[in-house]
């Protein structure tokens, strides 16, 4: 009965999209670790694209791209 209810919460197909979307959200962390001028240049146009996916995810996707963002923002 639980896996019933879990079940749509932890599909890999969600996870590995929120994974994406919060990458290309939280680029300029990398961008600035990495210290290319052509990744800075760039960064903007990623930031876009992972504001685009997270504003197309559903609330399972919502959670799971913040809790990436999280984890990556705190190891920053």
């Amino acid at each position: 009965m639980i896996k019933k209810i879990l079940s749509p919460y932890f599909s890999t197909k969600i996870i590995i999209k929120a994974f994406v979307g919060a990458i290309l959200i939280s680029n300029f962390i990398l961008a600035d670790l990495l210290g290319s001028e052509i990744l800075n240049f760039i960064s903007p146009f990623f930031a876009i694209a992972g504001f685009y996916f997270l504003l197309k995810f559903d609330r399972r996707g919502f959670f799971w791209t913040g809790f990436f963002i999280g984890i990556s923002w705190f190891y920053w």
